[in-house]
């Protein structure tokens, strides 16, 4: 173990050595130095600097170097002995300071006082790093006399040199310095050097400093905009100091900080609302603050100082949500651009307008939401605008379906220019359409005050619905919510319109044209009538009318009939999708229908009926005609049973069991699926207001920080009352248990307890950054030299720093570190092996380390995820992995499996599981998680319970990994197949 009164080491920098084959002996580099030419000197100084700084020491080299360079006036010589000066070590093993560095002190003295401006700020920024005070003694006075140095280079380094010395030592070396300070920061013209002495003088006195700031806020009208915004923002960084140390001084100080928020200066603007949201809580306080961000909102063009303004916003939204309400409108205007810059700049705009919506602002952000809409809908969608054109049009959807929670009367202002303007997308933009339907489908069974309306429209807009996902949920819809023989009439007349004329397909329709014609020809010809007429030259002439002209009428019909029919969406989606399940959706709502009319005792009935059986003889007909393409058997079987349905009168006359599955059940099932997914139940209205105004319990602690001393402030906010939750012994000893079990997961041992090195490892894993410390202990009685770790790796793993070469004395200790570099989530190993000198010195002893798997799955975290979000993340991600499940199981409990798979995986379970999907025998969820690496993974698992001959359960199904990359997919699938 190293000694207890060893020196901390400080390292400024850092130099690569790995140009360097072989280390040259001292006894090269000193005849370098002594013999060699002014470039041989450079190269072995440069050399000499990379390796001490690596940690190779050469302390032989000491007086060469004082007598053979420290004299030359050769600037590149010069720049690099300060380096060297800076690197060396300077103390000895029991903390005295060489003799060797006493003799260059005096040197270090001459170049203080050097003519040459650089030398001596080049000097100063060295004896800054200096932190021995017995160096630091023999400089001092040099360094205080640079202060009245006619360069303003030169008193810069200067003053921030006397502040390393007043850090390292206090005040005991500079306090005659104090009235130098003062003067230079009245009379200094440079604005750095004048930063620097404000600096240095608060800390040295800060009376002074404040008397100082006192007469400079007085002494003119405007004083902020005479003073620099480097020293502005120094002010303000001293005056919170001070605050937090003192708070009895805080109301004293406020006002300067107030001025300082008229400054023009961009940092300064954002730096100074920061520090009154720091340093207190009063509303008038808290407003200049919301306008300085407010003001920087408006000002900058750049995207990242937009988003971390928004931030901070966001930040004040818990404390101050009343406040920022009055300034929603400046919020809102961050949106103003016909293109989308920045998507995540709109993001957090909605979102905090959404949780900013009140009953004094809603009118306002619903009127600026209708805009948004009607925008959207023309926006370019060309190239990779596309993309983030439907991700904007998502947010607005979100906000929309969030708000509408909150304040349902809002729902008819939203609903028409939502309908209007994102349902008839196509293509790239079908998700936008499917989830503003989906919006719909839920706030026509959550609210039914407003069915009748919506009802209407999207029977009005029906012929504008383009995808077909979209045409399915809003034929689910007409069906379901046509209730008076009114509306059933008006939706059945919309569904036979958008179907067209019969029949559908064109093989049915070629065939029948060619019987006609077969038959037209076979009967009879046209009509030739032959008359004469007079000529406009007075001549007879002849004139030929053909007459009831089969062809050319059937040729008429058919292409005026086809450009009409080929525009209608729907017909164009039973023709030309292979989605056969849109086929199903049509026949059963036409059965809906016509069973709600029977019902109804219309006497449109028996023609409903007819025309139903028709449009469905004609799906069935086209599906059996088109070879091409495979129906899928579910479906047909659907509109047979239609068909048998419609085609059989007599079975209509008791309803009841009809009516249960295809009238009432449909329903039904839809309201307890919304029972558990809905966001819209009034019941969860006014939950979230009611708990932002929870702050604190009515037997919560009272804290009096005025008792607690200058030792209780921090570096929180003072204006935080500090309170403990009251967690009992039992809590605490179970999180350090946790804390144990943690800290014990991420220790590797590489090498055996009898190995004469004893190696383990300790794991942290920082985003794409893994540190691995290395523990060595020597178990042999004798000194192991020249000790080195080898470390090799496989996958994706790159190392960035390797351990450096130590010697370890007989049953001593030591850490070296080690820096990794990751680029994805893929699995990777770590091996390698530790060398060390023999006594013989020839051949080296070799020990092999075991290896450390990397396993980033490990450090899966769950996550929250919305059911919209997972959805369209699952059809963005293109990779998938298939795992099948084939499980034995006790008690075949589909709940239990479900739950330890998600405890096992450390994943979210997004789905709700109820009695009743146990007790179906088969289980559908979803789970979402994240990476270390903030990669998403979405997990869809879909088992069944069996029953097995002998009477034992088996748990069988699959599980579907969608991810954005392989690598997070496979890894995934791998650890799935681990346990199932």
């Amino acid at each position: 173990m190293p000694p207890n009164n060893e020196r901390e080491k400080y390292c400024f920098f850092i130099i690569n050595n790995d140009d360097i084959v072989e280390p040259p002996q001292s006894s090269e580099i000193q005849n370098a130095f002594v013999k060699g030419t002014l470039e041989e000197k450079k190269k072995a100084l440069k050399t000499l600097i990379k390796l001490v700084s690596n940690d190779d020491n050469y302390p032989r080299l000491l007086m060469p170097v004082l007598t053979n360079l420290q004299l030359n006036q050769d600037h590149e010589l010069k720049k690099l002995l300060f380096l060297y000066w800076e690197v060396v070590e300077k103390t000895n093993l029991d903390g005295s300071v060489k003799d060797e560095i006493t003799l260059a002190c005096n040197a270090l003295r001459k170049d203080l006082l050097s003519p040459n401006e650089f030398i001596r700020g080049r000097t100063l920024r060295l004896v800054s790093k200096i932190n021995i005070k017995s160096i630091l003694e023999n400089l001092v006075q040099a360094v205080i006399e640079n202060l009245t140095h006619r360069h303003f280079y030169v008193r810069r380094n200067a003053i921030m040199c006397i502040y390393s010395i007043f850090s390292n030592t206090g005040t005991d070396l500079i306090e005659d310095c104090i009235d130098s300070i003062e003067s230079i920061l009245i009379n200094e013209t440079d604005l750095s050097t004048k930063r620097n002495a404000f600096f240095l003088l608060f800390h040295l006195s800060q009376e002074k400093a404040l008397s100082y700031l006192k007469n400079l806020m007085t002494a003119t009208d405007d004083p902020v905009q005479e003073m620099g915004d480097i020293f502005q923002l120094i002010v303000l960084e001293m005056l919170r100091k001070l605050c937090k140390i003192e708070p009895s001084q805080k109301q004293r100080l406020m006002n300067a900080i107030f001025m300082l928020s008229n400054s023009k200066s961009s940092s300064v603007l954002f730096e100074c609302a920061n520090t009154i949201t720091q340093l207190t809580t009063a509303p008038t306080a808290i407003k200049i603050a919301i306008q300085s961000y407010l003001n920087l909102l408006a000002d900058q063009n750049d995207n990242n100082v937009k988003l971390i303004v928004l931030t901070k916003i966001m930040e004040l939204r818990g404390k101050y949500a009343k406040l920022l309400e009055d300034y929603i409108s400046d919020i809102l205007n961050t949106i103003n651009e016909e293109q989308i810059s920045s998507l995540e700049i709109n993001e957090k705009v909605l979102e905090l307008t959404t949780e900013l919506a009140s009953s004094r602002n809603i009118k306002e952000i619903i009127g600026f939401l209708e805009k948004e809409i009607v925008r959207a809908r023309k926006m370019d969608e060309s190239g990779d605008q596309a993309t983030t054109t439907n991700e904007y049009r998502y947010l607005l959807i979100k906000s929309i379906n969030t708000l509408t929670q909150t304040f349902p009367e809002t729902i008819p202002n939203v609903l028409r220019p939502l309908m209007d303007s994102f349902l008839m997308f196509d293509n790239r933009s079908t998700y936008t359409s499917l989830e503003t339907i989906l919006f719909i489908r839920e706030i026509i069974e959550v609210h039914p005050e407003h069915r009748q309306s919506i009802f209407e429209k999207i029977c009005d807009s029906f012929e504008d619905i383009r995808s077909h996902l979209v045409i399915r949920v809003a034929l689910w819809i007409i069906g379901e919510y046509a209730t008076t023989q009114t509306d059933v009439d008006r939706a059945f007349d919309t569904i036979k319109k958008n179907v067209g004329s019969l029949p559908l397909y064109k093989a049915e329709a070629n065939d029948n044209q060619n019987q006609e014609e077969t038959k037209s020809s076979t009967s009879s010809g046209p009509k030739v009538i032959t008359k004469t007429i007079i000529l406009p030259d007075g001549s007879y002439g002849t004139e030929t009318i053909v007459l009831n002209d089969p062809a050319q009428a059937r040729l008429q019909n058919q292409g005026t009939s086809n450009s009409n029919d080929d525009n209608l969406p729907l017909r164009r989606a039973l023709l030309n999708t292979d989605d056969d399940y849109i086929g199903s959706c049509l026949a059963i709502t036409l059965t809906k229908l016509a069973i709600k009319s029977k019902k109804n005792l219309s006497g449109k009935f028996n023609q409903m009926s007819i025309d139903s059986i028709l449009i469905i003889c004609a799906l069935l007909k086209g599906q059996q005609s088109n070879k091409k393409r495979h129906s899928d058997p579910d479906s047909k079987q659907r509109m047979q049973l239609c068909l048998r349905i419609l085609s059989n009168p007599n079975g209509l006359s008791s309803l009841s069991a009809i009516e249960s599955l295809l009238v009432d059940q449909g329903k039904k099932v839809f309201s307890k699926f919304l029972e558990t997914h809905s966001k819209l139940n009034t019941g969860k209205k006014g939950k979230k207001g009611e708990e932002s105004l929870l702050i604190t319990q009515p037997d919560e602690m009272v804290v009096f920080r005025q008792l607690k001393g200058r030792t209780g402030a921090t570096d929180f906010d003072i204006t935080e009352e500090l309170s403990g939750e009251g967690n009992g012994m039992n809590e605490n000893e179970d999180f350090m248990n946790d804390v144990r079990k943690n800290i014990d997961a991420k220790i590797y041992q590489m090498t055996g307890y009898s190995d004469p090195i004893y190696a383990e490892a300790f794991v942290e894993v920082h985003h794409y950054d893994i540190l691995l410390k290395i523990l060595l202990v020597n178990r042999t009685n004798k000194t192991l030299p020249n000790i080195q770790v080898e470390l090799l790796t496989q996958g994706n793993l790159k190392i960035v720093e390797k351990p450096l070469p130590t010697t370890l004395r007989a049953l001593s200790s030591q850490t070296l570190k080690a820096s990794l570099k990751v680029s994805s989530t893929d699995n990777g190993a770590i091996y390698g092996y530790i060398t060390f000198d023999s006594a013989s010195g020839n051949v080296p002893n070799i020990i092999n380390i075991n290896e450390i798997q990397i396993d980033f799955i490990n450090e899966l975290q769950p996550a929250e995820c919305n059911e919209l979000d997972f959805k369209k993340k699952w059809a963005d991600y293109e990779w998938e992995n298939k795992v099948h499940v084939n499980t034995a199981s006790a008690t075949g409990d589909l709940r239990e499996y479900v739950e330890n798979f998600a405890k096992a995986m450390n994943v979210k379970l997004m789905t709700p599981i109820t009695e009743q999907d146990q007790l179906s025998g088969f289980l559908v969820s979803n789970l979402y998680t994240k990476s270390k690496f903030e990669e998403d993974c979405l997990i869809n698992l879909s088992i069944e319970k069996a029953l097995v001959g002998d009477g034992t359960s088996r748990i069988t199904g699959l599980i579907r990994v969608r991810a954005k990359t392989e690598g997070m997919a496979l890894c995934i699938g791998e650890k799935c197949k681990a346990l199932k």
